[in-house]
């Protein structure tokens, strides 16, 4: 499921659009029209990358803008207050925000580490990094998180050395022995 359509079907709190790239929507016209949103005239979260934020509404918008009043613009507070917003698991946006705080910091061999270790996990308009070593936490937040049968029959797919792999989501068993396979396909 396409991000836009999960946040137009109400599923996802808030749905980020970067203008005049290969994804932009064709739906940026009837969003601007109907959802409340900031934009970098607002706020220059992505350092003077033009930019749209929608929220499903005006209690969601709000919230977002007292996280971004209490911030101090740093890199690593905008990835979080993002990646909560746009509805990824808190431990994703952890290992991302300290894995790209290890590249700003020189830190290479640890950044190095844990990109070794990172998966793309896509499911109902989520997709996001992980640490392979919390895939299985990920992914039941997410299915917990958005418990949508139409999510559900659309899948949850991981994306690990370049191949997009589907992943069984029918009980807690399945999850538990796919992210014990595919530890064994990446040295941790």
């Amino acid at each position: 499921m396409r991000t836009v359509d999960a946040f137009l079907k109400g599923y996802k709190p808030a749905f980020l659009e970067i203008p005049n790239t290969k994804w932009t929507t064709k739906h940026l016209d009837f969003l601007l029209e109907n959802y409340p949103y900031v934009s970098e005239r607002d706020y220059d979260l992505l350092f003077g990358r033009q930019f749209y934020l929608f929220f499903q509404n005006e209690l969601i918008q709000a919230l977002f803008q007292a996280e971004i009043k209490r911030s101090t613009f740093s890199k690593e507070e905008v990835d979080r207050i993002f990646g909560t917003i746009l509805g990824f698991p808190p431990k994703a946006i952890e290992y991302y925000v300290r894995m790209m705080e290890e590249e700003r910091r020189g830190n290479l061999e640890v950044y190095q580490q844990m990109k070794n270790r990172k998966i793309a996990i896509i499911y109902c308009g989520c997709s996001f990094s992980s640490d392979i070593k919390d895939f299985e936490i990920n992914a039941l937040w997410l299915l917990d998180k958005y418990p949508y049968e139409e999510a559900k029959k659309d899948g949850m797919y991981i994306r690990l050395n370049g191949e997009r792999l589907p992943v069984p989501i029918e009980n807690y068993r399945q999850i538990m022995e796919f992210h014990e396979y595919i530890l064994g396909a990446v040295p941790v």
